[in-house]
């Protein structure tokens, strides 16, 4: 891999880690979205799991403001399961 790929994908994952979900319902679907389109437009493994993760993190707090109609939005097909 090229310095500049590492890079690019060194920022990404920084980029994921940086995504904060604030304390309220419309913040958490806003930055969970985010990290949903990020994982879709990109093939790289360690991309994908800190996608996931993040996604993890956001659903719980979903669940634990009792949001379950809003949990179903980022649920997919089995065979193209986020999570």
């Amino acid at each position: 891999m090229e310095n500049i790929e590492i890079l690019a994908k060194k920022n990404k994952l920084i980029d994921i880690e940086s995504v904060t979900f604030g304390s309220d319902l419309q913040e958490i679907v806003t930055s969970m979205e985010i990290i949903l389109t990020m994982y879709q437009i990109d093939e790289d493994t360690d991309i994908v799991k800190a996608c996931k993760d993040k996604l993890i993190e956001g659903l719980n707090l979903l669940k634990t403001l009792g949001q379950f109609e809003k949990i179903k939005d980022f649920e997919i097909e089995k065979n193209d399961s986020y999570l």
